[in-house]
């Protein structure tokens, strides 16, 4: 799972593993350390459930909680469909963008880079169908 962070915006880029887990009701999470006490450390977690009716998002110790609502999850896992976009309201008129979407491989991946477990690229014109 990747996490990518810009002011008032997080998005989750999901493996088709990741994914797969998801359906079967599991919370995907990672983890970065940045020093060697394990309370510096920045979780970050999605999971499925039928008990929101929205997007929602949430900080605390350390943890960055993405939960998705279980109507709308199980269209995004069974069908082509990208992802699943909210605007979260902070007050004040500001909102927190959340964005969680399928991780797909690059056209010219980097060096060292496994992409085995990202979905096919639409766009690349030898991927499937093309």
């Amino acid at each position: 799972m990747k996490l990518r962070i810009q002011g008032n915006s997080i998005r989750f880029r999901i493996t088709q593993s990741e994914l797969a887990s998801l359906a079967a009701g599991a919370r995907v999470e990672d983890s970065t350390q940045f020093g060697p006490a394990p309370s510096e450390s920045l979780t970050y977690a999605v999971e499925i459930s039928s008990q929101f009716s929205h997007v929602s998002a949430s900080y605390s110790k350390g943890v960055i909680q993405v939960t998705l609502p279980a109507n709308l999850a199980q269209a995004w896992v069974r069908t082509n469909q990208v992802g699943i976009e909210h605007a979260q309201p902070l007050g004040n008129a500001a909102f927190l963008k959340i964005a969680v979407e399928k991780d797909f491989r690059c056209s010219h991946p980097g060096p060292g880079q496994n992409e085995s477990d990202n979905f096919p690229n639409p766009n690349d014109p030898s991927g499937p169908g093309k």
